[in-house]
């Protein structure tokens, strides 16, 4: 389909080139199409119209895929988002990806990757972003899940620090505590961060 594309292009049959590439948009409904359908349509010059039809048939693909049922699959209450993310990611509109992050679920390591870009302007919505992930990265359990975790909660007490919420940050950290007790390796490297961040107020009393 790509080499059609490309030849109908080149033969200046613009409006079949444009068709066959939503085809492949429609058909497997990805950031990689997304971006496909994007280069094409701004070849074009008509990316704006075609833009604003994508994202409709991704808002309609997720209220489907939310509603469709079957034995294996119940029907859910928590849309997944991941895909609107993704493309929000992409385009750099954070405003779009944080509504995106809010609206429904979404894949843990996009929502990581908003945080990572909000840390410095939304210190507060990072926070929030890392807090959601790190119950699923450490639920599974295994020691490099534990590791993935542990950087993230001390991302969260920098930022919280940087806000003035060092005692919530230890509220936090009981919280997990009381959350994985029985996970003997996380709490291990969680009772880490917190002789860290009793170090780090015992200097800072201290100056």
């Amino acid at each position: 389909r790509e080499f059609l594309v490309a030849a109908y292009l080149k033969g200046k049959r613009n409006d079949e080139a444009l068709q066959l590439t939503w085809q492949l948009f429609a058909q497997q409904t990805c950031l990689e199409h997304y971006k496909k359908l994007h280069d094409v349509a701004a070849q074009l010059g008509v990316w704006p119209t075609q833009r604003a039809r994508a994202l409709a048939f991704v808002a309609d693909a997720i209220a489907r895929q939310a509603s469709t049922t079957a034995r294996w699959k119940p029907k859910s209450s928590v849309p997944d988002y991941s895909l609107r993310l993704e493309i929000a990611l992409w385009e750099k509109d954070l405003e779009a990806a944080w509504a995106a992050s809010i609206a429904g679920s979404c894949d843990r390591h996009l929502l990581i990757a908003l945080a990572g870009k909000l840390e410095s302007s939304r210190s507060a919505d990072a926070v929030s972003l890392y807090r959601r992930v790190v119950p699923p990265i450490v639920a599974p359990g295994g020691n490099p899940a534990y590791e993935e975790a542990i950087k993230l909660i001390r991302k969260i007490g920098g930022l919280m620090n940087s806000l003035g919420r060092t005692r919530e940050f230890d509220e936090y950290l009981d919280e997990l505590h009381m959350q994985f007790k029985p996970k003997r390796n996380f709490i291990k490297l969680l009772d880490g961060v917190a002789q860290s961040s009793a170090g780090l107020k015992t200097v800072r009393h201290a100056k």
